[in-house]
């Protein structure tokens, strides 16, 4: 995605050098946010933490009246999909 966005978007024809990569990467996550900010500007929206979804999760789906098994919900977010041995991010 980074790849993506550094080519594509900001429109650099060669890799960026090493120095710089971390720079661009906080350029897609500001960019990213402001989106979504905008997006959501005058909507009626919750922020829900992953880190704390145990806790948050039950009140987000009070908000939607959602119906179901809460702990059967709640155990989801302890299960690791496309788990990998390889790293997510490669320099290539």
């Amino acid at each position: 995605m980074i790849r993506a966005f550094g080519h594509g978007i900001v429109k650099r024809v060669k890799d960026w050098p090493e120095e710089r990569r971390l720079e661009v990467c906080r350029h897609y996550v500001d960019t990213v946010t402001a989106n979504i900010e905008t997006f959501l500007h005058g909507r009626s929206a919750m922020t829900m933490w992953l880190e704390s979804a145990e806790t948050d999760f039950p009140s987000f789906l009070d908000r939607i009246n959602a119906k179901g098994d809460l702990e059967a919900a709640l155990a989801e977010w302890s299960v690791k999909h496309n788990a990998s041995k390889k790293p997510a991010l490669s320099s290539s």
